[in-house]
């Protein structure tokens, strides 16, 4: 089996990024958990869609349900 350093250091950097970004959502998801009820609607999140907000951004259009 070949070493390639190239591919390991691709593997790390993309590891890392993830890393980096479930903690983002992590800390922001914290965040909004901790707003009461009215600083959430003053946003316009209800309390049930944090971690959709979090995860897809506000600026992403909700799927609605019918």
């Amino acid at each position: 089996m070949a070493f390639n350093q190239t591919t390991l250091i691709a593997q790390l950097t993309r590891l890392i990024a993830s890393l980096r970004r479930k903690r983002k959502i992590r800390r922001a998801t914290i965040e909004l958990r901790g707003l009461d009820d009215f600083m959430l609607r003053d946003i316009g999140i209800l309390r049930s869609d944090i971690e959709w907000f979090v995860q897809m951004g506000r600026h992403n259009e909700r799927p609605v349900d019918k």
